[in-house]
């Protein structure tokens, strides 16, 4: 079967997530109109199935969520880092099994929270908790780093 000419002119997902790409790494006007064209033009497209053409809307609808990064272009987009942060996780919990109590398991996840902010913030996850745990208090707090990034503008 042909295809109609409106469907080949219609920009591919693949043109999205490049435009995507771009924009993330170099935020302007000019390339969030671009995006928001090729979204409207991508799922503007009729294929003739109903129930292909009713998802296809659908996706349309959400269009404001689905593009969150022109408002917002520190937001990632992957979500590789969440995964990462359950990985470590789950295999303590393989070679582990379970902790023996619930402040046993309390105290695992405030410490896996500390190492996976650590990571994130690039601070020596050893040298975080040896201060800590020494009483020095030489290094600022991770509340304190993670302030003073947010408070920094990204452009």
């Amino acid at each position: 079967r042909r295809t109609s000419n409106r469907i080949n002119r219609t920009p591919r997902s693949s043109t999205i997530i490049r435009t995507t790409k771009v924009y993330s790494e170099n935020p302007n006007p000019q390339l969030a109109r671009t995006l928001g064209t090729e979204f409207d033009q991508l799922f503007s497209t009729k294929t003739g199935f109903d129930l292909l053409d009713q998802l296809i809307a659908k996706t349309k609808a959400k269009k404001k969520e689905l593009l969150v990064i022109v408002e917002h272009p520190y937001i990632p987009l992957h979500n590789n880092a969440s995964e990462t942060a359950v990985k470590m996780e789950v295999q303590y919990r393989d070679t582990s099994f379970q902790t023996r109590n619930e402040r046993g398991t309390l105290a695992k996840d405030i410490f896996f929270t500390i190492i996976q902010t650590c990571k994130k913030l690039g601070v020596n996850v050893y040298q975080y908790i040896l201060d800590r745990v020494s009483g020095k208090n030489e290094l600022a707090s991770l509340v304190k780093i993670m302030t003073d990034r947010a408070a920094t503008p990204l452009y």
